[in-house]
Parts: C-alpha cells; structure tokens; sequence
C-alpha cells in the first residue's frame, strides 16, 4: 500500500500509455522505492519509499480516481485497487478492477532506472513556473512536446543538448520526468540569422 498526493498521480498519468500493445505499459507501476509510468516517450518516477510489495494499477482506474474533486490524496492498497481520500480523510472512495493473478505475474515493466541520466552537460537549471520549461530549453535549442511537460511549479531541469533526454524534478526532487526532445529544425532559421549576423561583424 502507497498514498500518494493527487499531483503526483497527475504526473504519473501523463506519462502512462492507454492502449499499448505492449500492455505493461497501461500501467502504473509501484515496487518499493517509485511509483512509476512510461509511454516510452516519457517516464515519470515518484520516489515514495514505502517499503511495499510490487503493485500495477491500470492507467483507466487513475483517470477514473483523479477526477474525484474532493480528493487530496489518493492509496494504492493492492492491485488495481485505488483509494481517493480528502484532507480530513473523511470523504473516501475506492476504484477498483478485477484481474486474475497470473496476469500479474507474467506482466514485466520496463527497467526504467536504466533511462534516468547519470550525468548533464547543463545540471540543475531552476524554474519557479511551468511556464519557463519551454522557453529556458529553448535557449539551448531544446524543443520537447507540451503534452509531455510535467505538472511541476518549481524544481530544475538538466539536459544533455537538443537529441538525448530531458530531466525534469520537483524542487523536493521526489518526482522525476525524464522525456525526449523533438528532433526538429524549430531553431534553423534562427542559426542561419546569427550565422550571418556573426559573419558581417567578424568581416
């Protein structure tokens, strides 16, 4: 069993696919460190340290819990069982799907810790609003999809230039959104301005 805040699990949503062929990958996986999503665009770790036994929730249950307008908090107490509670822990709902437990069993999630960089040429960039993401990687022609940003007021980004992923964290560092660049020309004409503004002031 996990709680996890209702921010968190909007995080994890974003990342999670919706009708994989890979099945795994509708999924919201839990082990005992993270609670982790991919669509192999993008991966979202939620660090919860909670010390509880391998768990899968599918990513239609998580749809279905967060539009609970009174929850705060959510608990994830078994298998495709979800818990919406509010601040008080009064107001409390529970979604849940039935599946049998050999599914579980022959499902394998992704090593996702392989996809975390271990290292940035630019570590540790800070912003204090969503809004700034785009534009600071903008400046270091870094194009990502908007629909992949993460929902994360204040944290850093760190990166490794316009074709390698992107690291994306909370200012606690508890959430980390790793997604890839689009490889695109958005910043050509741009370089093709200074390279010929740079040429007429060196001649």
């Amino acid at each position: 069993m996990i709680k996890l805040t209702k921010n968190q699990l909007k995080n994890l949503i974003i990342s999670c696919d919706t009708n994989n062929p890979k099945y795994e990958l509708n999924f919201i996986f839990i082990d005992k460190e993270n609670a982790v999503s991919t669509n192999t665009r993008c991966v979202t770790i939620v660090e919860h340290n909670q010390n509880t036994e391998e768990m899968w929730l599918h990513i239609s249950l998580a749809k279905t819990a967060i539009k609970d307008s009174k929850a705060t908090h959510f608990i994830i107490e078994s298998n495709n069982s979800i818990i919406s509670i509010d601040k008080d822990e009064f107001h409390m709902m529970r979604y849940s799907i039935d599946m049998t437990d050999y599914t579980y069993s022959t499902m394998k999630f992704p090593d996702y810790k392989r996809i975390i960089p271990q290292s940035f040429i630019k570590p540790n960039i800070p912003f204090t609003d969503a809004s700034q993401i785009n534009g600071i990687l903008a400046l270091d022609e870094v194009n990502l999809n908007p629909k992949y940003l993460p929902l994360i007021s204040e944290g850093y980004i760190s990166h490794n230039g316009d074709q390698l992923p992107v690291m994306i964290q909370d200012v606690d560092k508890l959430i980390t959104h790793v997604v890839m660049p689009i490889v695109s020309d958005r910043f050509k004409e741009l370089k093709d301005y200074l390279k010929k503004t740079n040429k007429g002031i060196i001649e």
